[in-house]
């Protein structure tokens, strides 16, 4: 057998795109797109890809791509993704007036911001949208699989600071 024979499957195999993501900091980005994935063992994701415009961070420098992921399925996630969409509508989380007459909309603002080029309601409504985050490195609970927790990356999102926005 050809060694080629080996690598017969890569002509028709799909490319894996793994992100970078953020650390510890402060910054503004760029929205690229959001989009849902579903991995192998058939947990769904919602994906932003971003481009850093500004940073506190070294590691993560202006101009540098990087990507936030939030598990569907987690007891956080509503909550994640409605202080997402607050900062992609320009409403500060603290102004409890303005979210009242948004948060009935927000699951349709969130199917907008998809990029979907196959449905229509997806119209990556948030690309080119500059929202601030900040960003805080949090343990999380023990478990058997890791009795000292795991590092996660907790994104706390606003509307833009920058003067550039």
């Amino acid at each position: 057998m050809s060694k080629a024979s080996y690598f017969k499957g890569t002509k028709t195999a799909k490319v894996n795109e793994r992100g970078e993501y953020l650390g510890e900091g402060e910054y503004e980005v760029d929205i690229k797109r959001c989009h849902l994935f579903t991995a192998r063992d058939k947990t769904e994701y919602f994906i932003v890809e971003m481009k850093v415009v500004e940073s506190t961070n070294e590691k993560h420098a202006a101009g540098v791509d990087r990507n936030w992921m939030v598990k569907m399925n987690q007891d956080t996630t509503d909550g994640n993704l409605k202080g997402f969409a607050l900062a992609g509508l320009g409403v500060d989380k603290s102004d409890k007036e303005a979210i009242e007459k948004v948060e009935d909309g927000i699951p349709d603002v969130l199917v907008e911001c998809l990029d979907d080029p196959k449905d229509p309601e997806c119209k990556n409504g948030f690309k080119g949208k500059r929202l601030h985050v900040r960003v805080k490195i949090v343990k999380t609970k023990p478990t058997k699989q890791a009795p000292e927790g795991t590092d996660f990356s907790a994104h706390d999102w606003s509307p833009s600071q920058s003067k550039k926005a």
